[in-house]
């Protein structure tokens, strides 16, 4: 009764969720605030309606008495195709030979096509409106006529589906706004770094991430079990995590995550690291020398001060509660220590060369290493290091091509526009 009631309460919409709004082929990540304001593209759209509603509700945008463009949310059971209804009323012609694009044909300027849109008016009657006052719009083929529709639809859409984010999603948002900011990472090559880095629900894997949004570390996290661990090294103890809150993982898959700072954690694999206890007994120090610089009367209070309240935590047994990112740390460390790792995966701005020579140690036999560039250079030069080695097999570098189709009624062909590069993939297999 309880896992039904935590499933229905998980496919509720709900206050500080991530949702993915759709609009027609508009995709937004948002996360929802008390305030409830969207803004796509320059329409303001107010989406408290949409609170305590199922994901894959669709809603009709209902421009507001304001005169600006403004709007709220109505649930509606299907959108109306607008090239499906100007289609039937209207008549085509049989070619388009007598037009001349010449910029005269439509009768509406700018200023008048943008004073409908702030009036108030719906998609479809801008769009008669659009039609009405076009010279040339019934002169031209159906085929025309219906790309023109589709155009126009696609502009003046009102109708937004609420979705639950995914990963396939989220890595395709990302994308669209700016390769560069997750270093070209397509959810194609995304998909491949799981499948080449075999990752299993119960296993314990080594991820040096940057600069991608920490697209891999949800992808991985998105897999794992009870059972499993992802031990996600950086730069800094706290990362940035777009993709893993996007998610909105529960608090159960969140504890399968351990983020730590990767100069520390070599240190303490190395066992030349200080301790936590170790390094607030050095902060103390730093704070005793600085007190010299007081008068004696107020140093000796200070001194008095602090040398009560160590007794009195001595007495007491009182400790301390050490942060998270403290507690992550030592866990990470114990979890490697005791049985190694499954996989190392590294998908970075960096060179990769170094950080999988610091890595390598704790990977068990029989297991794979992933390594993601956006360049091949990095990776054509830790192919070579890699070669050298006698513990490594199956070592190789790959790149991962995609091509999208446009799939329409004797129209089907590829995509004129395509990705140049999802970036290059080297891969191997460490042995005894």
């Amino acid at each position: 009764m309880h896992d039904a009631e935590a499933v229905s309460n998980n496919s509720l919409i709900n206050i500080g969720d991530y949702v993915i709004i759709q609009r027609h082929g508009y995709f937004k990540l948002h996360q929802l605030s008390q305030k409830c304001d969207l803004m796509l593209g320059k329409d303001k759209v107010k989406i408290c309606s949409i609170v305590g509603k199922q994901f894959w509700t669709m809603f009709k945008m209902i421009p507001a008495k304001s005169g600006k463009r403004e709007f709220s949310l109505e649930v509606c059971s299907k959108s109306e195709s607008i090239p499906e209804v100007v289609m039937k009323e209207i008549s085509s012609g049989m070619d388009n030979r007598n037009i001349s694009d010449d910029g005269k044909s439509q009768l509406l300027t700018a200023e008048d096509i943008i004073g409908l849109r702030e009036s108030g008016l719906s998609a479809q009657n801008i769009v008669d409106k659009l039609i009405q006052n076009s010279t040339t719009f019934k002169e031209k083929t159906e085929y025309s006529q219906e790309k023109y529709l589709k155009k126009k639809e696609k502009k003046y859409f009102e109708y937004i589906v609420v979705r639950k984010p995914t990963l396939r999603l989220i890595a395709d948002i990302f994308y669209n706004r700016d390769p560069f900011k997750i270093l070209g990472l397509r959810y194609d090559t995304l998909s491949q770094i799981l499948s080449l880095g075999n990752i299993q629900h119960n296993g314990t894997y080594l991820l040096f991430e940057s600069g991608t949004q920490a697209l891999v570390g949800a992808s991985i996290l998105n897999c794992l079990s009870e059972d499993g661990t992802l031990i996600n090294l950086s730069l800094v103890n706290q990362p940035p995590k777009q993709a893993i809150l996007g998610m909105n993982f529960n608090k159960k898959q969140i504890n399968r995550l351990l983020t730590v700072k990767i100069s520390d954690f070599l240190k303490a694999l190395r066992g030349d690291s200080l301790t936590i206890n170790q390094k607030t007994e050095n902060q103390g120090n730093k704070s005793n020398d600085s007190e010299n610089e007081l008068h004696n009367d107020e140093r000796e209070s200070a001194l008095e001060e602090s040398s009560r309240k160590r007794k009195l935590n001595e007495n007491n047994h009182l400790n301390i509660k050490k942060p998270k990112w403290a507690e992550e740390f030592e866990k990470a460390v114990d979890v490697v220590k005791e049985k190694s790792v499954d996989g190392i995966i590294i998908a970075c701005k960096e060179y990769p060369i170094n950080i999988l020579e610091n890595l390598i140690t704790y990977l068990k036999p029989s297991k794979q290493i992933v390594i993601y560039s956006l360049y091949r250079e990095p990776l054509i030069d830790t192919y070579v290091e890699m070669k050298k080695r006698k513990d490594l097999i199956a070592i190789h570098i790959t790149e991962s091509w995609l091509r999208t189709y446009q799939i329409l009624p004797d129209r089907t062909h590829p995509d004129v526009n395509m990705s140049a590069s999802g970036g290059h993939l080297l891969t191997a297999t460490k042995v005894v």
